[in-house]
């Protein structure tokens, strides 16, 4: 709909030839040193399901990431080395990842993939990569394997395509494809773009991929501005026009339990609506919000309209003067609001049904 406010994941698309990637700002990234710089994850939509081809979205984080010169990330480390996903130094690095730079609710609404590959031979590497079953097995965080990292449906149309910056320059980053060649050598990316095999022990930088899991998506914005208007933090406001690529997201945060006693309202535009509610967060950047929905499901006013100092109250909100008479939806969620590029989190909504008269 072009619009900066979108409920659910519908403003996110995979790859496209002639648009490019979606991007969506998850976790944020604290650099060990000078070579990375500490600060919300871009992440590349690769497609709009996962690479099972399940429902999800399919995310690689658009730089590189790692510490040191190269990058310190290696595939194994201890002799006698191997090319294993499996309990590698590469997988635990994932996880490590993981836990250190991504909130808990945000680990909670990527999926555990499972996934076998299958043999393939890279467009510059006669040797093949191995087969292997079920080489992710619940993995959250994992690496592309060489299919993936060649795969034009993902972007990977050539070499080019697949150069990632660390540190401001080109850098190799590691794959979990095990080399058929080799049992000390795996999958990687070269700086120069092509996918060939490393030498396990090598340091080299990490790009980490993930599944989202859509159902703990509530709704998304544009990374700058969507949810930061002028007038959001005191009231509704009309949502904008938006034709960028840049989003974050508001998730859902199960552990709240916020309820509106109230079902149905109605009034004129510029009259007030009182509302009761029950079980809201309270502290720093908590906030009772609201989004206006039509019947299409489409977000036309968003606003942080409270900041309650109590579990329990009543709330004031005002029908914005400019919408028009008719039918149309209150949503009304507990919501932690954490600034552009940084992850929200919200209570499930509270509908009540809003009759705008003339």
């Amino acid at each position: 709909t072009g619009k900066a406010i979108q409920l659910g994941t519908s403003g996110i698309a995979g790859y496209d030839s002639a648009a490019g990637y979606d991007y969506i700002y998850f976790g944020s990234w604290t650099a060990q040193d000078t070579y990375t710089t500490s600060g919300p994850i871009k992440w590349r939509v690769l497609d709009d399901q996962t690479n099972t081809g399940e429902t999800g979205l399919f995310l690689l984080s658009d730089g590189l990431l790692g510490t040191g010169y190269y990058g310190g990330v290696y595939f194994d480390n201890t002799s006698p080395y191997s090319n294993t996903w499996q309990g590698s130094d590469a997988q635990a690095w994932c996880n490590t990842f993981a836990s250190s730079n991504l909130d808990s609710r945000e680990l909670a609404a990527i999926l555990e993939t499972t996934k076998s590959d299958v043999v393939f031979t890279s467009s510059t590497c006669s040797v093949p990569f191995a087969a292997s079953e079920n080489i992710l097995n619940g993995d959250k965080v994992f690496f592309l394997s060489a299919e993936e990292a060649e795969n034009s449906a993902y972007g990977f149309a050539n070499d080019n395509a697949r150069i990632a910056n660390y540190g401001g320059s080109a850098c190799a980053w590691w794959l979990r494809s095990p080399y058929a060649g080799y049992t000390d050598g795996a999958g990687a990316v070269y700086g120069y773009g092509y996918v060939d095999f490393i030498t396990v022990n090598g340091d080299w930088a990490a790009r980490p991929a993930f599944n989202l899991d859509l159902d703990s998506v509530l709704f998304t914005s544009a990374a700058v501005g969507g949810k930061s208007a002028s007038g959001m933090d005191s009231g509704l406001t009309a949502v904008d026009d938006y034709a960028g690529s840049e989003w974050k997201l508001t998730l859902l945060d199960k552990s709240r339990s916020f309820a509106v006693t109230e079902t149905t309202a109605s009034g004129k535009p510029g009259d007030t609506v009182t509302l009761h509610y029950a079980g809201a967060t309270t502290g720093t950047n908590e906030y009772i919000s609201v989004i206006i929905a039509d019947s299409n499901g489409s977000a036309l006013y968003y606003g942080r309209v409270a900041q309650p100092d109590s579990a329990n109250g009543q709330v004031e909100i005002k029908i914005p003067a400019s919408l028009a008479a008719g039918e149309y939806t209150l949503n009304v969620f507990s919501e932690q609001y954490n600034g552009d590029y940084k992850t929200d989190y919200a209570s499930a909504f509270a509908e009540v049904a809003l009759t705008v008269e003339e």
